[in-house]
């Protein structure tokens, strides 16, 4: 059993983090689910539960977002040009 600290921290036993398929250094989110209750999901695994969830045409075809994904400074910079 874990114990939630004067710091608000929790020790997750290496067991439920193995059975969850976490590891050190993952990004996780975690969210009420009720009375006593805390959900933690791998940020990773969000992104995919959702990606396509939006309708196409929702955004325009270079968004800030887009553009931030490109990882060359010149594509951002042309990006950024484009983006109103």
């Amino acid at each position: 059993m874990s114990k939630v600290s004067g710091k608000h921290q929790v020790t997750i036993p290496v067991r439920i983090l193995r059975e969850a398929g976490l590891a050190a250094g993952d990004e996780v989110v975690v969210r009420s689910s009720g009375q006593g209750r805390i959900e933690i999901e791998r940020a990773n695994d969000l992104v995919r539960r959702y990606a396509g969830s939006l309708p196409a045409g929702t955004y325009p075809p270079a968004t800030s977002m887009a553009c931030a994904a490109n990882g060359a400074s010149s594509a951002r910079r042309r990006c950024r040009d484009r983006v109103p």
